[in-house]
C-alpha cells in the first residue's frame, strides 16, 4: 500500500503543523480490500502517512509514529494470508497477520486455543471490515442473455458461501425454483458422503467409463444442447440428467474450496463431473486460484468443447490461462488478468456482444473461407492435372507468371479481405434479439464434414463442366 499526497481526496486527510493546511492522501494498493482497510483506519484517526521497504510512518491523531519493517511475507494462494514483522519505537517486536477467515481460524485453533474467544471477537470485527464486491452495471442481463443463447455459466469465486449465493441471486444466476445441492464438508469422509448422496438422490448417470463419448454426442432423448461454461467460464457439451427427483426441477450445485481439496485430490473427479454437468448452475466458493484452473481443466480433459474464462484479478490468472479463451476485465483488481488474457474489456456486459454478435459473425466468416479455400485449391490443382495429361507430360507451362499472380490475388487476397471484414449474414440487432441464433456455432452448421464433401463434389462437377466447354 502506497500513500500519495494530493491536494484533495477521499482516502485520508491530515493537518500540516508547519504550514497549517490540510494534506489529503490517496492510497494505491494491489487490491480494493487493502485500500478499504487503510481508508477505514484513516477515518478513525490512524493514517498511513509514509511507506517504504524499511519503515512505515503513521499519523495517530496528529502524532507521527515511525515503525520499522523487519520482515514481510506476501499473500499467496497456499497460505491465504499475509504477515509482517514490525518493531515499535520501544524495541517491541510484533507480528501482524491478515488473511482469509478459513486460514486464520485454522491457525488460531492450533496455536491459540486458550485465547479463542477474545481473539474470535477481535478477528470477526476486522474480517468484516473488507470491501464487498459490487456487481457492475448490466451483469444480470448479460448472464441471462448468455444462458438463453445456450451457454451454461459456472461461477468460481473466493468469496464465502453466503456471499457467493447472494451474488448468484442478484445476478439472476440462481432462482427460487432451483434445488440447491450444497457440498461443504470438512473431511474426506463427509465430502464423499455428501457427493454420493447427491448423485443417488437425483439419479445422476455415471459417465466415468466412457466420458470420451460425451464429445459432440447428440442427445437423442431431449434433442437439446446444454452448454456448460466456466465462469466466469464456458464450454459446449451435451449431457443427460437422471429421471428421478431432479428431472423437473433445475439443479444448482454449490461447493466450497475445502470440499474441492478432498474431491480433486482423492480421484473423485468423475463423480464431481457427473454431478456438475447434470446441474443447470455450478457455483464454487472459497476456491483458490489453482482450484479454479483445476475445474476448467476438468471440463477440458473430459470433453472436446471450448471453454472461456473471464476474471478481473490476479487470482483469476491461472483460470484464464487454462481456458481455451481468456477474457480479462480491466478494473480495480489490477492488470494481472488483463496481461494474461486473449481479450480485454472494461465491463462484463461487453461479453454479451463479444460472444453473441462478433462470435457468430467470426464463425460464419471462418467457415465460409475454409470451404472457399478448398474450392479454389481443388479447381487450380485439377486444371494443372488435366493439362499435364493433355500435353503428354511436356515441360510447357499451363499458366504464365502474370496469370498465376493474378489468380492468387483475385481469388485469394481480395475475397479473404472483404469476407473477413465485411461479411455479415445477420445484423447485430437480429442476433441480439434472437439469442438462439448463437447455437449455429456449437451445432457446426457453417462448417462440418457434410458441407465439406458437398463442396468438393460441387467443385469437381464445376471443373468437369468447364473442361468440357474448353475441349
Amino acid at each position: 500500500m502506497i500513500p500519495i499526497l494530493t491536494d484533495g481526496g477521499f482516502s485520508g486527510c491530515g493537518t500540516s503543523e508547519s504550514n497549517g493546511y490540510v494534506e489529503c492522501i490517496d492510497y494505491q494498493g494491489e487490491s480494493p480490500d487493502e485500500q478499504a482497510l487503510v481508508s477505514a483506519a484513516s477515518a478513525y484517526g490512524y493514517t498511513l502517512f509514509e511507506r517504504t521497504s524499511g519503515h512505515i510512518v503513521i499519523d495517530i491523531n496528529g502524532e507521527k509514529l515511525r515503525l520499522d519493517v523487519l520482515g514481510l511475507h506476501e499473500f499467496d494462494s497456499v497460505r491465504k494470508r499475509m504477515s509482517v514483522v514490525i518493531r515499535f519505537p520501544d524495541n517491541v517486536v510484533k507480528v501482524f497477520v491478515k488473511g482469509a477467515d478459513t486460514s486464520m481460524f485454522s491457525v488460531l485453533e492450533n496455536v491459540c486455543a486458550p485465547l479463542w474467544l477474545p481473539l474470535e471477537v477481535y478477528l470477526m470485527l476486522n474480517l468484516r471490515s473488507g470491501k464487498a464486491d459490487k456487481l457492475q452495471e448490466g451483469v444480470p442481463e448479460a448472464i441471462e442473455s448468455l444462458r438463453q443463447a445456450g451457454i451454461k455459466v459456472w461461477v468460481l469465486t473466493d468469496d464465502k458461501q453466503e456471499t457467493a449465493i447472494s451474488i448468484g441471486l442478484s445476478c439472476k444466476l440462481l432462482s427460487a425454483d432451483m434445488q440447491q445441492i450444497v457440498i461443504n464438508g470438512t473431511s474426506e469422509e463427509e465430502c464423499r458422503n455428501l457427493l454420493g448422496d447427491a448423485i443417488a438422490k437425483y439419479a445422476v448417470r455415471c459417465s466415468s467409463r466412457g466420458h470420451q463419448n460425451l464429445k459432440h454426442k447428440t442427445n437423442a432423448e431431449h434433442g437439446a444442447l446444454d452448454i456448460p461454461n466456466c465462469s466466469k467460464s464456458m464450454s459446449l457439451p451435451k449431457w443427460n440428467l437422471g429421471k428421478e427427483e431432479g428431472a423437473d426441477t433445475p439443479l444448482a450445485l454449490v461447493i466450497d474450496g475445502n470440499s474441492l481439496v478432498y474431491i480433486l485430490e482423492k480421484e473423485r473427479e468423475s463423480e464431481l463431473f457427473d454431478l456438475a454437468i447434470s446441474c443447470k448452475v455450478v457455483l464454487c466458493c472459497r476456491v483458490a486460484p489453482l482450484q479454479k484452473a483445476g475445474i476448467v481443466d476438468l471440463i477440458k480433459s473430459r470433453t472436446d468443447d471450448m471453454t472461456l474464462a473471464i476474471g478481473d484479478g490476479a487470482n483469476d490468472v491461472s483460470m484464464i490461462q487454462m481456458a481455451d479463451v481468456g477474457v480479462g476485465i480491466y478494473g480495480q483488481e489490477g492488470r494481472q488478468a488483463v496481461m494474461a488474457s486473449d481479450f480485454v474489456m472494461g465491463q462484463f456486459q461487453f461479453l454479451k456482444r463479444l460472444l453473441l454478435v462478433h462470435g457468430h459473425w467470426n464463425y460464419q466468416r471462418v467457415g465460409y473461407l475454409f470451404l472457399y479455400n478448398f474450392y479454389r485449391n481443388v479447381v487450380f490443382v485439377l486444371m494443372l492435372f488435366w493439362y499435364i495429361l493433355c500435353t503428354a507430360f511436356s515441360t510447357t507451362s499451363a499458366l504464365t507468371d502474370w496469370s498465376s499472380v493474378f489468380y492468387y490475388v483475385l481469388y485469394t487476397s481480395v475475397p479473404t479481405i472483404f469476407v473477413g471484414i465485411l461479411d455479415k449474414d445477420l445484423s447485430h440487432r437480429t442476433l441480439l434479439q434472437y439469442l438462439k441464433l448463437y447455437s449455429t456455432g456449437y451445432r457446426q452448421e457453417a462448417y462440418n464434414m457434410q458441407l465439406f464433401w458437398i463442396t468438393m463434389l460441387d467443385t469437381v462437377w464445376q471443373h468437369l463442366n468447364l473442361l468440357q466447354k474448353i475441349g
